[in-house]
C-alpha cells in the first residue's frame, strides 16, 4: 500500500504485508497496511483529515476504528470516478425493471452532473457541497422543491 501527498504528487510512505500475516486474504492484506499506514502517520505526530480510496469499505472500517480508539477525526470519501461507477451500474441495473428502461437515457446527463458537482465542491473547498448540489439536482429532476435534508445512498 502507498501513501501519496496529492498536492506534491510524492509518495511518503509505503506498507508492506505479507499474505502469511494475514492467512492470505487481500482484503485483510489491504486493512493491515492501511491500518499500519494510519499508526505510522499517528506515531510521527501527522493529523489526517481526510481518506480517499476506492471502492474498499475495509478502509472505513479501519477509519471507524481508529477513531474510536485514537480520539481521531478522520472521515473516508470514495473517489468520485468509483462513485460514478457504482451509480452507473444501480441505474443500468434499474433500468431492466418494468417500466423504468428510461432511466438509461438519464445516465449520460447524471455522470455529468456527477463530475459537475464535484468540481464546484472542489472549487469551493467543501464536501458538503458536492452532495448539496448533486441532490438538488435529482429533488428537482423529481419535481421536489421543498425536502428534509437526506443523503441518497451513493452520496453517503
Amino acid at each position: 500500500m502507498v501513501a501519496v501527498d496529492l498536492k506534491t504528487k510524492l509518495c511518503i510512505h509505503t506498507e508492506v504485508v505479507h499474505s502469511s500475516e494475514t492467512g492470505g486474504l487481500r482484503d485483510d492484506m489491504e486493512k493491515e497496511a492501511f491500518r499500519r499506514i494510519l499508526l505510522r502517520f499517528a506515531d510521527l505526530g501527522v493529523r489526517i483529515r481526510s481518506v480517499t480510496s476506492d471502492h474498499c469499505s475495509n478502509f472505513k472500517h479501519v477509519i471507524d476504528e481508529m477513531n474510536g480508539t485514537m480520539s481521531c477525526d478522520m472521515e473516508w470519501c470514495l473517489d468520485h470516478r468509483y462513485l460514478n461507477r457504482s451509480m452507473v451500474k444501480a441505474l443500468r441495473e434499474a433500468s431492466k425493471e418494468d417500466s423504468c428502461g428510461s432511466l438509461v437515457n438519464w445516465i449520460p446527463t447524471l455522470k455529468n452532473h456527477l463530475e459537475s458537482s464535484v468540481r464546484v465542491g472542489s472549487w469551493a473547498n467543501d464536501r458538503n457541497n458536492i452532495k448539496f448540489f448533486f441532490n438538488t439536482c435529482l429533488y428537482r429532476v423529481a419535481g421536489v422543491h421543498f425536502w428534509k435534508k437526506v443523503t441518497f445512498w451513493f452520496m453517503q
